[in-house]
């Protein structure tokens, strides 16, 4: 049995086993609709329910702030190379739009207070990662701490249901991002600090996955220090390693962002430089470097 074979038989083997674990394409009943709601969203109250053999639909009014929402179970198809392997539940809600604009509404005297230019994002995820909600406009990039932080906490005392929790409020200035307020930490940090952050979070990931150390956490990591330099002199680097981005040209490859960290009394770099399987070039130094 040739790889393509075993891959396409494992595959069909995932979605019978997600068939059985979702009821082969059950749709929600008005109760469970009810929980979804409740669990998800707050308290509310049930104003309309229709169902038929495609979908179900509940009408909500929030009991906070008065508007509704709709939430829709219905049956998703699972197709693999265009063969149907049946259906499963799949649920959509208009509630995450219907909310921020209950916020919107119900902070904007404050940030208006501000004295700077808001833009809310026109989309947000309510999923589990970190995404835009709002946009500051700055006149002054100094001002950028006092004001996202003043904006991020409006907004943090608005939403009492910590819905907003993964929202991030970024500080603009001359159209570049200078810093950002993360709801779920309530902390500033500036968009160097943020740089820094995620780069010894990629350099956490690669010692672990490509170098087979047993590391358990990034904090095992300590920051040092930021040079620039050409990609030619970037150590442990070889050019056939080498992995160019679209967005590279011969003065951004001149100036190549190099950070220098400690790992047990060793020092390590990670440059912002792709090598072959397109991630970050990885190095210990040697002693005599």
């Amino acid at each position: 049995m040739n790889k393509i074979i075993k891959y396409s038989v494992l595959i069909i083997l995932i979605f019978a086993l997600l068939l059985m674990i979702t009821g082969c394409g059950n749709i929600a009943s008005k109760n469970e609709l009810i929980s979804f709601a409740r669990k998800n969203y707050g308290e509310a109250d049930c104003m309309d329910y229709i169902q038929n053999e495609e979908y179900s639909r509940a009408t909500f009014k929030d009991r906070e702030f008065g508007f509704t929402y709709t939430i829709t179970s219905y049956k998703e198809k699972m197709l693999v190379d265009g063969t149907n392997f049946g259906s499963y539940e799949n649920k959509s809600s208009t509630f995450t739009q219907e909310y921020i604009e209950a916020i919107k509404n119900k902070t904007k005297d404050k940030l208006e207070q501000i004295s700077a230019n808001i833009e809310w994002n026109k989309y947000y995820s309510e999923k589990p990662y970190d995404d835009c909600l709002i946009y500051v406009y700055l006149k002054n990039e100094s001002e950028c701490q006092e004001k996202i932080s003043k904006a991020g906490k409006i907004i943090d005392d608005a939403d009492k249901r910590n819905f907003l929790d993964n929202a991030i409020v970024y500080g603009k200035y001359n159209n570049e991002i200078v810093g950002e307020y993360v709801l779920r930490e309530n902390k500033y940090k500036s968009s160097s600090e943020d740089e820094t952050e995620k780069i010894m979070n990629d350099a956490f990931t690669i010692m672990k996955l490509n170098y087979d150390i047993k590391i358990k956490d990034e904090k095992e990591l300590t920051y040092l220090k930021t040079e620039t330099m050409d990609i030619e002199d970037i150590p442990g680097l070889n050019p056939e390693e080498r992995a160019y981005r679209i967005t590279d040209t011969t003065e951004s490859l001149k100036n190549v962002k190099v950070f220098y960290y400690k790992y047990k009394g060793e020092t390590w770099i990670i440059a912002d430089t792709l090598v072959v399987g397109g991630r970050r070039h990885v190095y210990k130094l040697s002693s005599n470097e």
